[in-house]
C-alpha cells in the first residue's frame, strides 16, 4: 500500500477500513472487523515549512496598523495552480480593521491575491484564505513563497498566546496535502508594547502653596481607543485629596471632561503607594476615540513647601483591565508662594503678580496662554473655555 498525495481533512467517523478472512478459494466468510480510520501523527502532513523570520509584522505597539509578512516552503509536495493555503491564527493575534485586505505575493512580482477572511466574536482573524498563489504549472517542491497581508492591525491591549500560527495547503477539492506550525506567538514577535501618552499638560488653577485646587490634566494617547476604557491618574505623594471637597477626602467635587461638556465622566478615589490615583471612567463614550482628551479634577490640597512636585503618571486600560497607553510624566507641578497683589491684567495670579491663573472678562485680553492673558490664540494653540491649548503635536 502507498500513502496518497493528500489527506481528507478532517477525518469523520463514519470513514471505516473492513478486513475480512476467508479460505484460498474466497468462497467462505470467516471473520471481520470494521473501524474507524485513525492516522498516526507520522502520517499527518507536515511538510509544508515556515522559513526563518517565519512571519514578522511592521510594529509591535498595541492597536496600530500592520503589515504581515509570511514566509514559506512546499518541502515535499507541490500545490496546483487551483489549490489554495489556509492560515489559521489564534485569538487575540492579529485584528481586522474593517477594510479590504491587501494582500500581495512579494515572490511574483508583487501579484495580487484574492482572499477570503473570517473572524472570531472578538473581532480578531481566525483563517485567512489565499486563492491562487501558484502559477499555472503550480508551485514545485522547495518552491518559496513571500506573501504580504496589508490592513490588519495588533489587538488592542497587551496579551500573552501560547499557541503557533498554522498554514496549511489544500487541493481546489478541500484535500489537505501540507501543513505546518510557526513557533508559539510570545516567542514569533516581540512583545507588544503600550503606545505613548504625548502632549501631556497637568495644570493647577491655584499653584499656590497649600491651596486648594482644581487640576486640568489633558494628553493625547497615540492609538486608538477602545470604547468604555478608563484612565488612571496617580499623583505625586505630595499632592492629596483636600478636606475642603463637600464630602470631604473620599470624593471630588468637581469632575469635569474639559473638551466635550455634555459628556459625564466619573472620579474615584484610591492609592498607590501611599499616592492619591483617579480612576476616570465615562471619558471614550464611542467606538474608537482619538485625539486630545483633558478631565478637570478636584479639590486637591497642594504641598505646604513651594518647590517643583513629584511626577504624575498617567495610565489608560481597556475595559478587561489591560493596559493600553501610558506615560510618567516628565515635567512636575511647581508649586509658588500666594501673591497678594496681581498685575492688572490679570483676574488671578499665583508665584508673580504677572503670572497669571485667569484673565479678567470683559477685556480686551480676556484668553489666558501660557500663564499670559492674549488677545487670541498664538499659532499652535487652539481656544477652549476661554484659555488657549497647545495643539496636538500632529498638526
Amino acid at each position: 500500500m502507498k500513502n496518497i498525495g493528500w489527506i481528507k481533512d478532517p477525518l469523520t467517523a463514519s470513514d471505516s477500513f473492513t478486513i475480512k478472512s476467508g479460505l484460498s478459494g474466497g468462497v467462505y466468510f470467516i471473520d471481520g472487523i470494521s473501524s474507524s480510520i485513525s492516522a498516526t501523527p507520522t502520517l499527518l502532513p507536515d511538510a509544508l515549512s515556515y522559513i526563518a523570520p517565519e512571519i514578522t509584522r511592521t510594529s509591535d505597539t498595541v492597536d496600530v496598523k500592520i503589515d504581515l509578512t509570511i514566509y514559506l516552503k512546499f518541502s515535499s509536495n507541490t500545490l496546483s495552480s487551483d489549490g489554495y493555503l489556509l492560515m489559521t491564527i489564534p485569538d487575540d493575534v492579529v485584528y481586522d480593521m474593517g477594510e479590504d485586505l491587501t494582500v500581495t505575493l512579494l515572490t511574483n512580482n508583487s501579484a495580487s491575491i484574492a482572499t477570503v477572511k473570517a473572524l472570531y466574536s472578538s473581532g480578531a482573524i481566525n483563517t485567512l484564505r489565499f486563492n491562487s498563489v501558484c502559477s499555472a504549472s503550480g508551485c514545485a517542491v522547495d518552491s518559496l513563497l513571500n506573501i504580504k497581508v496589508e490592513w490588519v492591525k495588533n489587538p488592542p491591549s497587551q496579551t500573552t498566546v501560547t499557541t503557533g500560527i498554522t498554514m496549511a495547503s489544500y487541493t481546489s477539492a478541500g484535500y489537505l496535502i501540507d501543513q505546518g506550525t510557526t513557533a508559539t506567538v510570545e516567542n514569533l514577535f516581540s512583545a507588544l508594547e503600550i503606545a505613548p501618552v504625548s502632549n501631556v499638560i497637568i495644570d493647577p488653577e491655584n499653584p499656590s502653596a497649600n491651596a486648594d485646587t482644581n487640576y486640568d490634566v489633558i494628553f493625547t494617547a497615540d492609538t486608538t481607543i477602545p470604547q468604555n476604557s478608563y484612565v488612571v491618574i496617580t499623583a505625586p505623594t505630595s499632592i492629596t485629596v483636600s478636606t475642603a471637597n463637600s464630602g470631604g477626602a473620599a470624593a471630588f467635587d468637581t469632575c469635569s471632561n474639559i473638551f466635550a461638556s455634555t459628556v459625564t465622566i466619573a472620579c474615584s478615589i484610591g492609592s498607590s503607594g501611599g499616592a492619591v490615583t483617579v480612576k476616570v471612567t465615562g471619558l471614550f463614550p464611542s467606538a474608537t476615540n482619538t485625539g486630545q482628551f483633558g478631565v478637570k479634577i478636584g479639590l486637591f490640597k497642594n504641598p505646604s513647601t513651594t518647590g517643583d512636585t513629584g511626577t504624575f503618571k498617567i495610565q489608560i486600560f481597556s475595559p478587561s483591565d489591560n493596559p493600553i497607553a501610558g506615560k510618567d510624566v516628565d515635567t512636575p507641578v511647581t508649586i509658588v508662594d500666594p501673591v497678594s497683589t496681581c498685575d492688572s491684567n490679570c483676574l488671578t495670579c499665583s508665584g508673580t503678580a504677572t503670572s497669571c491663573d485667569s484673565c479678567k472678562s470683559p477685556s480686551d485680553i480676556p484668553f489666558l496662554q501660557d500663564d499670559t492673558c492674549v488677545s487670541a490664540c498664538s499659532n499652535g494653540y487652539y481656544l477652549q473655555d476661554k484659555t488657549c491649548y497647545k495643539c496636538h503635536h500632529s498638526c
